[in-house]
């Protein structure tokens, strides 16, 4: 009978950095903060638009969008930090204002220049609010050390 283990691949090391860009040049990751937090962001607001095709139902919309913008808004820091060589704490408060300024700049478009897009009140306070739950996800994530082996 073959031997077989299930090796875990660890994505982060102890300092929350990516484990496979440990031996990328530094100007490289600092270059890749932004694509990468925009990636994220990116892929979990797709998810997103997959799942609100579900239901129509209000309640069903504004729970889907709480939810994931809040992770998109989290991950959008935590991996812009963790592709960062060094200063991830400074770069993670970087991101997280511009987050927040992002979010606070959307609460002020007019409903009426983008007709295709629901701007309702209710979900501009959902985006601010989902913004600023996710920046504390994301510093509580930070604050937490993953296990290395």
């Amino acid at each position: 009978m073959e031997n077989t283990t299930t090796e875990k691949k660890e994505l982060f090391d102890a300092d929350h950095g990516f484990i496979m860009m440990q031996k990328w040049p530094e100007f490289l990751r600092w270059l890749l903060i932004l694509p990468v937090s925009l990636l994220a962001f990116i892929f979990v607001n797709g998810i997103s638009n997959w799942a609100l095709k579900i239901s129509t139902a209000d309640w069903f919309l504004y729970t889907v969008s709480f939810i994931f913008h809040t992770l998109a808004s989290a991950l959008f820091i935590y991996y812009g930090a963790a592709t960062a060589p060094k200063a991830r704490k400074i770069v993670m408060i970087i991101l997280a204002l511009i987050l927040f300024v992002v979010s606070i700049l959307i609460f002020f478009i007019p409903q009426e220049n983008y007709e295709d897009r629901d701007l309702s009140p209710t979900l501009k306070i959902i985006n601010i609010v989902s913004t600023i739950l996710g920046i504390a996800l994301a510093f509580f994530w930070k604050k937490g050390k993953p296990e290395v082996n």
